[in-house]
């Protein structure tokens, strides 16, 4: 485990909340030199602790659905799995894929219009190892109810619901609006000088007052939700997993428990509620029994409502982004008709 004092927790927490906080606005919060907060900013990626700044875009806003895919391998080998790992990443409509235990062996998060679309979608991916898969499970995502920072709960002073902004059939990118977004999916501190600087590569004339703008602008249109840091959970010697409850009933009072009585449980870092109304939870423990211990929380407050659950394990990260490639690419042949 990474060895963090306090003020390598406070940077932390202030990069996941906010990515494109400036060193010298966190050294002030955390009472360093602004020197000093970069060194251990560089210090912190070079270590892998920090893997990259996330701007989370959304592409629901743009006219995309994310389609959460659980996949289980026939016939399980480290040799298949990884081929199919290879194939996974080469596929333009991929947001997120890491590997996950038992029942399944991959979770990816693919982007589509629609379902006829994912329907396309899938089948071409899938023709690559069709013979290997043994079984799928698909959700889309309702809501988000809980997103908030997952480390260091004594540094959390609240969290926040963040709803799926409603599809805008209005909103309309123009090709520096689709160039800016596509460089901050992948770095989220990059400031306006420097998001001006590649914008002239691209053959973008801009001033940074502009680029300024047109990101409070597409802020304020919903299109960035926020930024924050892409964090290497297994460095800092927390367990990951993903926890899904199929509920019996969902009722506005149900919605109103979850909300109250796990605001605070700070291991449990992230919930969603899907289509069919089952519920998602994502802890960080650092222990099987810390695991257990919300589980039980979750079992006992819901009593009643619970079907059935699955507890999974999640292992190792392969693709991270907001802006996969084939949105991107649509997104610039749009902005020119």
């Amino acid at each position: 485990m990474a060895e963090l004092d306090v003020k390598d927790k406070k940077i932390i927490h202030f990069l996941s909340l906010n990515a494109r906080e400036s060193d010298t606005r966190i050294a002030k919060e955390v009472e360093l030199s602004r020197a000093a907060v970069n060194y251990r900013i560089k210090r912190l990626e070079k270590e892998g602790i920090i893997r990259k700044y996330i701007s989370w875009i959304n592409t629901f806003q743009l006219g995309y659905n994310n389609f959460h895919i659980y996949l289980k391998l026939r016939n399980f080998t480290l040799e298949k799995q990884n081929k199919i790992i290879n194939i996974i990443k080469q596929n333009p409509n991929i947001k997120w894929l890491v590997t996950i235990g038992w029942p399944y062996d991959l979770f990816f998060v693919m982007s589509a219009k629609d379902l006829r679309d994912l329907d396309i979608k899938l089948k071409e991916l899938y023709s690559n190892f069709e013979e290997d898969i043994l079984g799928t499970k698909i959700f889309v995502v309702d809501s988000i109810i809980k997103d908030t920072p997952p480390f260091f709960p004594e540094l959390i002073k609240n969290s926040k619901k963040h709803d799926i902004q409603p599809f805008d059939k209005e909103t309309k990118l123009d090709k520096t609006d689709v160039e800016m977004l596509n460089f901050l999916s992948e770095n989220a501190r990059l400031n306006v000088v420097e998001l001006a600087e590649l914008l002239s590569k691209k053959n973008q004339s801009i001033t940074p007052e502009a680029v300024s703008y047109r990101l409070k602008r597409m802020k304020r249109k919903g299109i960035l939700k926020k930024y924050s840091a892409d964090l290497d959970y297994r460095k800092l010697n927390f367990q990951w997993f993903m926890v899904i409850f199929k509920f019996n009933k969902v009722t506005e009072e149900f919605d109103k428990k979850i909300k109250s009585e796990l605001h605070n449980r700070t291991r449990i870092h992230y919930i969603d509620k899907t289509m069919d109304h089952q519920i998602r939870f994502q802890i960080l423990a650092k222990n099987l029994e810390e695991v257990n211990e919300e589980l039980t929380f979750i079992r006992n407050l819901f009593e009643g409502y619970i079907e059935d659950y699955e507890v999974l394990p999640l292992f190792e990260q392969y693709i991270l982004t907001t802006m996969p490639k084939a949105i991107y690419e649509d997104l610039l042949k749009e902005s020119k008709e």
